[in-house]
């Protein structure tokens, strides 16, 4: 029977989208090496959606979308009025949730032949026992600076922090791409940027800016005034719309999915500052992006036009950035490096059998 890959991820597109960019990469050394590529099996939380965007970002892939895990992983998703909020209820359902989630995971290794897991910052943890995850950060790490900051505090803060340690002492091995918003611990391998393989799209297209919502609540960002700018956005558009050679600038949220693509095809970048209850790693994100200089941070006083050559003049530092990040890796394609890892171990196989109970290639 083939085998298969799990897909785990937390809340939001991007997250799904950078555990398939790393099970596309990994399918690809398999192909080129000469095994059968695995089926990669994922959670459905966004309904049509999430198949919409998987398609326009991995045309070359049949992905087989489980219902029932999507249900189940949603109930430990972003709710609430804030992230303390969805904090106290993650520390109050969580074990529930996971019980729940053992149950629909087993069925799929058992009638999918599941033999692994790719996951981007996953919330849960499932009965797989080789799992590869992929993080900007530690999410327990994030949790503890951010009490330290004074930005949450409860005993429901600790009680997540135990569970996302628990998550992450139970990985395989834990990828912390390129730029890091925390340090790593000494298990994890340090990776280049994770994300979609990209290139400039040479179709013709008006020239505008691409504003990618996802994320984005308060609704003083959701209704900039662009001026004269012709504006492509997530909900409306395609999304390999951004890769076009015709899109001036970049305006989103501080998720490193876009932040690596802007890097790597030289579009200038603008990031929404912190907002109080938001997730803590956008707060981590951002004061990474003002060290290394190479976004403008999102300016209300300012017109958009202002804020775009801002973006614009921080272009010589992002190919200063991008340009360390291939000296040092040799690539910039996280996601590829990931995958070569893992195929690594694959041969290597005393290197990860105490997590698995079978061979996986």
């Amino acid at each position: 029977m083939k085998k298969s890959i799990f897909l785990n991820f937390a809340y939001g597109y991007g997250p799904f989208l950078r555990a398939l960019d790393i099970a596309a990469e990994f399918n690809k050394i398999l192909i080129s090496k000469g095994y059968e590529p695995f089926n990669i099996v994922s959670p459905l939380v966004y309904g049509s959606r999430q198949i919409q965007i998987a398609k326009e970002s991995h045309p070359e892939l049949e992905i087989k979308f489980d219902v029932d895990t999507g249900a189940v992983l949603n109930k430990i998703f972003y709710k609430g009025k804030n992230y303390s909020e969805n904090l106290k209820l993650i520390s109050e359902n969580y074990f529930k949730v996971e019980k729940e989630f053992n149950v629909v995971v087993e069925k799929l290794i058992s009638e999918e032949n599941v033999v692994m897991e790719i996951s981007r910052n996953p919330r849960i943890l499932s009965p797989i026992p080789l799992s590869y995850s992929s993080v900007m950060g530690l999410f327990s790490e994030f949790l503890q600076k951010s009490v330290n900051k004074g930005m949450f505090s409860g005993n429901h803060v600790d009680k997540c922090i135990k569970i996302a340690k628990r998550i992450e002492n139970s990985q395989t091995k834990i990828f912390v791409s390129e730029p890091k918003s925390l340090g790593i611990e000494e298990l994890c391998v340090s990776v280049p940027f994770i994300g979609t393989d990209v290139e400039v799209d040479q179709s013709s297209i008006e020239e505008g800016v691409y504003f990618y919502k996802s994320g984005i609540n308060e609704l003083d960002y959701l209704n900039i005034d662009f001026g004269k700018f012709k504006v492509y956005d997530s909900d409306k558009d395609p999304v390999k719309i951004k890769f076009n050679k015709n899109i001036i600038g970049i305006v989103a949220r501080a998720g490193w999915g876009t932040i690596s693509n802007s890097v790597i095809l030289n579009k200038p970048l603008i990031v929404f500052p912190y907002s109080e209850g938001d997730d803590p790693e956008i707060f981590f994100n951002v004061e990474v992006l003002k060290d290394l200089d190479i976004a403008a941070i999102y300016d209300s006083a300012l017109s958009f036009s202002e804020n775009l050559d801002i973006a614009i003049s921080k272009l010589p530092n992002m190919c200063s950035f991008k340009n360390q990040i291939l000296i040092k890796y040799g690539m910039l394609n996280g996601s590829r490096y990931c995958a070569e890892v893992m195929f690594f171990d694959m041969h290597n196989v005393d290197r990860f059998l105490r997590f698995s109970d079978k061979e996986v290639l």
